[in-house]
């Protein structure tokens, strides 16, 4: 019998298996700069949870879990891998970062397992598949924009929900070939397999919606099915109607001429601009640079009732790519390919839906398929002339090298506060986000002049917002150069809607409350910022967006300053505008202070409707506890109630 020796590893894999830790020990170090910086932007309204609820237990960590505002299915995956790095607020970034990174580059792995599957798929030789799948890895992986995507902590979920839909991706490749082998069976299994990244894919963001339509993309240009009846049903069945769907979703989930208001742009109005966006996304990820922005909070929006048709062209060239790279997806594959997966991957976070204009963290999952297209596309190129080959892993080599330097320059900028929100104040000078964040890091250090000096550029070049005059007002008072006429223009302004909707008002407004009781400002009063207040209620787009926050403060500054029934009225304001177990509790306890008891039982009933619980929390939280704490505060009531003696 002959001896059975097991298989040894051939030089070509211990090569691979050598340059694939390379290159993920090289990306480490080209990120590892960045490490060092703070929480931006949504991270603190995503993580401040931890400082209010008790994580340590099982129902605080449910709670923080389940109930998290980001998106209607609360993204409970990331959310719940935020309690490993930390259980505290505030807290030490880096930890939350350092594990972003790892999980970045976790999925670069998988991308390159995904690519060299999808290379094979496409006939090319296994050799340069693995060589060519580790380049488009490389280039995905080191690309600087993915700076964006690392350091933001919150994007975890944009990281997991990429990992989870490339590895359903790999599950659906490997079932095409079973069927190509004639086991539709085991095609079967791994079809029912690929439903379980995709579930944790759709538990991480939303954005996992577009699976379909990316699967739809490869099956079109690189691996298409087999032309049977089983190939036929697997198509429609898995490909076409899902896509159809997703497609049908996001077209019901918004009126595409009615305003939204706290965005500045209607649903049609957005739909035009991202075509715009999209063209400017492939521009930084053709010709990537220096570029750290976070903030594009003054991308402009295009308007066709504005413009014309002439505002259309971006989305002309882009639907007319998509077409041409259907028709000819056997043709030219990898080509098309790249076209079909950019495309399909913003196909939710460009369209219509109302959500911001401009972020590039929306390229992570996207910019996958396009560098790969492009890597296979250009190397096929090279490799058709006998004198350019050689150029093939040359370029491939100074292309990797190129952009672990620019990640590397970016993540050191990344990795230092004061320098991120300087450059990003250089780099983009409209954006309000990064000029307020470049003021308020001056500030709080105590330059209050240099934090001066970046508003007022910020209101010569945008004199509409609100946040910026506000927060001027009060670093003038910390200059000693309070104005009467500035609060006066203020007031006047809010009163003649001369300001557009900005997020940040009502807390901007506590800052000016703090400057006030620390006596900086002398020529105001809390009465003027409850009137200021007051008048943003009036507001139509501040009422609808913020109505419950800007009563509730108006129903803490009354409280605090002993005047109930004024708090309590600023109370049933904000709770016609949404049904909150917190208020209806604060609610009952001005009541009952008033001895208002059958007005306090009333409110605690409100209470117990309130659900607090989001999402898959309304099913796996128990409210229990909740309702035996309320129903326990009505019974003492109605004690108390009934052991008054009535007049």
């Amino acid at each position: 019998m002959p001896s059975i020796h097991p298989m040894r590893p051939t030089a070509h894999s211990l090569q691979i298996v050598l340059a694939l830790a390379c290159l993920i020990v090289a990306s480490f170090f080209s990120f590892r700069p960045g490490l060092s910086g703070p929480f931006l932007f949504d991270d603190i309204p995503n993580l401040s949870p931890l400082g209010e609820l008790p994580v340590d237990t099982t129902a605080g960590a449910l709670q923080f879990i389940f109930n998290n505002p980001a998106g209607p299915g609360g993204r409970p995956l990331p959310v719940v891998s935020f309690l490993a790095d930390g259980l505290t607020w505030p807290t030490d970034p880096e930890p939350f970062k350092r594990t972003n990174l790892l999980l970045h580059l976790l999925t670069g792995l998988i991308a390159f397992l995904l690519a060299r599957q999808l290379l094979r798929a496409g006939q090319i030789a296994a050799d340069r598949a693995d060589w060519l799948a580790l380049t488009a890895a490389g280039l995905w992986l080191l690309h600087p924009l993915q700076t964006a995507t690392v350091f933001l902590v919150v994007q975890r979920m944009t990281i997991l929900c990429t990992a989870f839909v490339l590895l359903s991706l790999m599950a659906l490749l490997a079932a095409r070939q079973r069927l190509l082998d004639g086991r539709p069976a085991s095609a079967l299994r791994l079809c029912a397999l690929a439903a379980l990244p995709a579930l944790l894919a759709a538990l991480s963001k939303e954005s996992a919606a577009v699976l379909p339509l990316l699967a739809a993309a490869l099956e079109r240009t690189i691996a298409p099915l087999p032309p049977t009846p089983t190939g036929r049903r697997a198509r429609w069945g898995l490909l076409w109607l899902p896509s159809l769907a997703v497609l049908a979703y996001i077209a019901s989930l918004v009126d595409f001429l009615q305003p939204i208001a706290w965005r500045g742009f209607s649903p049609a109005e957005r739909l035009v601009t991202e075509g715009h966006v999209l063209l400017n996304y492939l521009g930084l990820i053709l010709q990537p640079g220096l570029r750290t922005s976070l903030y594009y909070d003054n991308y402009p929006v295009r308007s066709l009732a504005r413009e014309g048709l002439v505002v259309l062209w971006p989305w002309l060239l882009l639907l007319g790519a998509a077409l041409l790279a259907w028709w000819q997806g056997r043709r030219a594959p990898w080509l098309a390919m790249a076209v079909l997966f950019f495309l399909a991957g913003h196909a939710l976070e460009a369209s219509p839906v109302p959500l911001e204009l401009y972020f590039l963290h929306r390229n992570y999952l996207p910019m996958f398929g396009l560098l790969l297209g492009l890597a296979a596309s250009v190397d096929g190129l090279l490799r058709s002339r006998q004198r350019l080959r050689a150029l093939s892993p040359v370029l491939a080599v100074l292309s990797l090298f190129l952009l672990g330097t620019l990640s590397h320059s970016a993540s050191t900028i990344w990795g230092d506060e004061g320098r991120l929100y300087n450059v990003w104040a250089l780099e983009n000078p409209g954006s309000p986000r990064a000029r307020l964040s470049n003021a308020n890091y001056w500030g709080v250090r105590g330059h209050e002049a240099r934090a001066l000096a970046e508003l007022r550029d910020l209101l010569a070049r945008n004199p509409r917002h609100l946040t910026a005059d506000l927060a001027s007002y009060y670093m003038e008072c910390r200059l000693g150069q309070e104005s009467p006429e500035h609060w006066a223009r203020l007031r006047q302004g809010i009163a003649n809607n001369a300001y557009d909707y900005d997020s940040a008002v009502v807390p901007t407004l506590e800052k000016l409350m703090a400057n006030i009781e620390a006596g900086h400002c002398t020529q105001i009063s809390i009465d003027d910022v409850i009137a200021t207040l007051d008048a943003l209620s009036e507001n139509r787009t501040y009422a609808s967006k913020d109505g419950r926050l800007i009563y509730n403060q108006i129903a803490q500054l009354f409280a605090a300053r002993s005047n109930p029934s004024a708090a309590l009225a600023a109370l049933e304001l904000a709770l016609r505008k949404e049904c909150s177990d917190t208020l209806w509790r604060a609610a009952a306890g001005l009541r009952e202070g008033l001895g208002d008891i059958p007005g306090a039982i009333m409110a605690l009933e409100q209470a117990r409707d309130c659900d607090p619980r989001r999402g898959l929390g309304r099913w796996l939280i128990d409210d229990t506890e909740r309702h035996a704490e309320l129903d326990g505060w009505i019974r003492e009531l109605r004690t108390r109630q009934n052991s008054t003696p009535k007049p």
